[in-house]
């Protein structure tokens, strides 16, 4: 006989699928949760702001096309770096653009701009999640969510990426110690800490179990999507090998295709001679 667990089964098959061509990134461990957020609350609309090399705005809208959803998803970023992320060339921007495939490109939409300057293309009450990843000291982060907060629809949320992280001059858990007892909140404490602020106080059901789980439930629900997050980054290692033994068979066969391998080819033929002969 099987007995129910004593916490909320809140993660989901959609939440467990693969997602795929996606760069390195600190928020790999996070992307069940994103197609969780997605599947629960259907999103009309998602801004990010900070997308560097865009595992995350990638996620979402790789989500959003699965589940069929009309949503468009925008990434707002300068791709130009910054003193944390670091600075960089114009090959980041270039990377996310090839990684939009035409099916990507639907929902998906990049904005070269800051912060303050894409704030007046989104009206108020008119985002359902709010993903913000840009500079992270205290006074940064502050003034996005201060600028951005009312673009938030009531029972959208606000993610904070990493809340978890104390080093050097990050401040967003500063920030998110000062706001997660004023609204509904849950936080995970892997891949670098995600605060999840709920706006408003309707919810849909399962984003509401979240939100109201006592400690025990907290514990459960924060093994779920850690242990979902780790089998997603380690198929993502296989997946980087596997591109790059691609590569390296195609550089060999490059090689052995030239016309210097070629003409050492007796070379080699005597090298391996020797060798076999001791000599």
């Amino acid at each position: 006989m099987t007995t129910e667990p004593d916490y909320p089964q809140i993660i989901t098959p959609f939440a467990w699928g693969d997602v795929t061509n996606l760069p390195e990134s600190a928020w790999l461990g996070h992307l069940p949760f994103a197609r969780w957020l997605v599947e629960v609350i259907r999103p009309q609309t998602i801004v990010e702001l900070g997308t560097h090399r865009g595992a995350s705005f990638l996620a979402f809208c790789q989500a959003v096309c699965e589940m069929g959803l009309t949503s468009a998803v925008h990434a707002v970023d300068t791709w130009e770096g910054d003193a944390h992320a670091g600075f960089y060339d114009d090959d980041i921007y270039q990377s996310v653009l090839e990684r939009m495939t035409d099916r990507l490109a639907s929902v998906g939409h990049l904005h070269r701009k800051t912060f303050d300057e894409a704030r007046s293309g989104f009206g108020d009450k008119s985002v359902d999640i709010l993903h913000i990843d840009g500079l992270h000291t205290y006074e940064a982060v502050r003034h996005d969510f201060e600028l951005w907060e009312a673009t938030v629809k009531d029972g959208g949320v606000v993610l904070f990426h990493d809340t978890a992280e104390l080093k050097e001059d990050f401040g967003v858990w500063k920030l998110w110690d000062e706001l997660k007892s004023e609204r509904p909140s849950f936080e995970f404490l892997h891949s670098h800490g995600l605060g999840v602020m709920g706006i408003g106080s309707e919810f849909p059901g399962s984003l509401k179990k979240l939100f109201s789980a006592d400690a025990k439930e907290k514990e459960a629900i924060r093994k779920q999507f850690e242990i979902s997050g780790q089998r997603f980054q380690l198929i993502q290692a296989n997946q980087m090998q596997q591109r790059q033994i691609e590569l390296l068979n195609m550089e060999i066969a490059d090689l052995k295709a030239s016309k210097s391998w070629t003409i050492t080819k007796p070379l080699r033929k005597i090298d391996s001679l020797l060798k076999r002969i001791g000599a």
